[in-house]
């Protein structure tokens, strides 16, 4: 009865996969975030394939064949498996980096820091004599070794180290509208690993595939939900959301004259010059780094982060002049840390026009347009430069 349960839950697994990965390419979504979790719908997709065989063969659809090959056929599927297993929880974290706006994978450094436990783990079973590094047969059937444990505790340490990086950075978030998704970021993490550690109380019936499996449905469930607010390019919020969070807070800081509300108006400079040049891939690559680096410094910032349209980005934000000050040199200051590591032949630079809601602006459109005029003031004072390259 469990095998067949387990088959069940094997096949449901993979079709839901499969649906979801076909409904994830029909998104075209060309952003890193939605690059990784493509990735891991592959991968997830392969693990549970393995998982399904691994449910036949509890059925006896391989006894055919004789002990020593199915033997061998099992611990084989077993290895991969586990193998896979830590992929996809590699995987999530890379994926929960890249939806808080670290760029991980940008830094290869850190990338390959990342994925040495998973690379360390396959040159050791690539090295080993036989499987039973890994698997050994006793009176009981498989049992796992040293090596089949490790894989557990690498998947497990990449969803623990996913699981804090999201509890930490919700604690701290201050923004309104990414809450939600932090929270199923969360289940992301938390899903798998019940299945990891349920799999040794249950074994055989695929609960850590059906772990898996949940938590991308979560989390794709979530991408429907914020299909119309979040540009699907950059990953962060649209210019509804900036104008939602600007008429609903308006009448507060209007009650509350000693509190500030401001509003950020940035443009990338040059931006035709790098379409022009360079290619419009490279065009939306720009403005993903610069996305990216946007997201990460405005994680402690009480407001909103949206693309307003085109290499337009704005920022609304409950903060005083001081902290506003303090705000634009920690962009200004991390886009000259990514242009230095970039490698690009180009660098990305932005204009920013800051507004103060203040009692002469009427309404919501008066105070992006002040913020406009002082952005358009500085790419005033700066026309009559070069585009911006890198130099030698």
């Amino acid at each position: 009865m469990d095998a067949i349960a387990h088959t069940q839950v094997s096949g449901l697994c993979l079709v839901t996969l499969v649906v979801l990965l076909r409904a994830q390419q029909k998104m075209r979504d060309k952003s890193l975030p939605g690059r990784q979790f493509t990735a891991l719908l592959w991968f997830a997709g392969a693990l549970t394939i393995i998982d399904y065989g691994s449910a036949l063969a509890q059925l006896g659809a391989w006894e055919e064949l004789g002990i020593p090959l199915t033997y061998r056929l099992n611990a084989g599927g077993s290895i991969l498996f586990y193998l896979l297993a830590a992929c996809c929880c590699l995987l999530v974290f890379l994926y929960v980096e890249a939806e808080l706006g670290r760029t991980w994978m940008e830094d290869g450094r850190r990338l390959a820091l990342s994925a040495a436990p998973v690379t360390l783990l396959l040159l050791v079973l690539l090295t080993a004599r036989d499987e039973n590094g890994f698997y050994y047969l006793d009176a009981e059937g498989l049992r796992g070794s040293t090596l089949f444990w490790g894989a557990k505790l690498v998947g497990l340490a990449y969803l623990a180290a996913a699981f804090l990086r999201c509890s930490w950075t919700l604690s701290h978030w201050k923004q309104e509208t990414p809450k939600e998704e932090l929270k199923t970021l969360l289940l992301l993490a938390l899903a798998p690993a019940a299945g990891f550690l349920l799999q040794d109380w249950l074994p055989g019936r695929g609960l850590l595939c059906c772990g898996i499996t949940l938590g991308l449905v979560c989390v794709y469930v979530l991408v429907l939900q914020t299909k119309f607010t979040v540009d699907t390019l950059t990953g962060v919020s649209n210019r509804i959301v900036a104008l939602r969070y600007l008429e609903s807070e308006l009448p507060y800081y209007r009650r509350h004259p000693n509190r500030s509300l401001h509003f950020l108006m940035m443009d990338m400079d040059h931006f035709k010059h790098i379409n022009d040049q360079y290619g419009h891939l490279e065009g939306d690559a720009a403005l993903v780094l610069l996305a990216g680096i946007l997201k990460k410094v405005c994680a402690n910032y009480n407001g909103v982060l949206a693309r307003y349209g085109g290499d337009e980005f704005c920022i609304a934000c409950g903060c005083n002049s001081v902290e506003v000050r303090t705000l634009i040199a920690s962009i200004q200051r991390e886009l000259d840390a990514a242009n230095a590591a970039s490698g690009k032949p180009y660098q990305i630079e932005i204009s920013i026009g800051c507004a103060r809601l203040e009692p002469d602006i009427a309404t919501v459109h008066d105070l992006i347009d002040k913020a406009d005029q002082e952005m358009y003031h500085l790419k005033t004072r700066k026309r009559g430069t070069a585009p911006a390259e890198k130099q030698g």
